[in-house]
């Protein structure tokens, strides 16, 4: 009989023990403590990403004597795909945030990084262009024209972006945009030219 009260007792225990440990509520995450993320942040994870590529392919053209053969071209090829798709990806990322409404300063920096990214590319077509042979550049033109389709795009959504505000601001605020559009129309200038050897 001893044991039987015993076991009833200890079970009862058991029972509650195990219904307090249920009862104890979940925490649920904060959304409110994410940070969100702007277009300029958006355009210097892109940045990061593409310096990324654009130096192993320089490492790769120097480690070849700085000479791209069409074994070399395929490689090549596949890295600015990479860079085709990163900057698909950022385009899609900044129509959302000019969409639901874009500050002056987010914009400005946007930009700027844009103008970066743009040196760099213009720097690594110079570069692939001089070192390939003639049998090579065939295997990078279609490449290197989705890349140009889509850097244009990308500048020209920035400028729309750029457009929608200029009727909102007055003073130097003004005059900064009015500056970064025709920086970003010169960068982009410079880098259809560097993409004319290869299409």
């Amino acid at each position: 009989m001893l044991f039987g009260k015993t076991f009833f007792t200890t079970f009862t225990l058991a029972a509650m023990a195990i219904t307090q440990v249920a009862s104890v509520p979940v925490a649920q995450p904060d959304v409110s403590l994410v940070e969100k993320r702007t277009a300029s942040d958006y355009m210097s994870t892109c940045y990061n990403e593409v310096k990324y590529k654009c130096d192993s392919i320089e490492h790769k053209i120097d480690g070849a004597g700085g000479v791209i053969n069409v074994d070399l071209a395929a490689d090549i090829k596949a890295d600015l795909t990479v860079i085709v798709d990163l900057i698909v990806k950022v385009v899609a990322d900044i129509k959302v945030e000019i969409k639901a409404g874009i500050s002056v300063g987010d914009i400005q920096a946007c930009g700027n990084t844009f103008i970066l990214l743009v040196n760099l590319l213009v720097a690594i077509l110079i570069k692939i262009g001089n070192a390939c042979q003639p049998a090579a550049i065939s295997i990078l033109a279609a490449v290197v024209l989705q890349l140009k389709i889509n850097i244009q795009l990308c500048a020209t959504v920035i400028i729309g972006g750029i457009n929608g505000l200029l009727g909102l601001i007055l003073g130097l605020l003004l005059n900064i945009l009015l500056k970064l559009k025709i920086d970003i129309n010169a960068c982009i200038s410079v880098f259809v030219g560097a993409c004319a050897k290869f299409i």
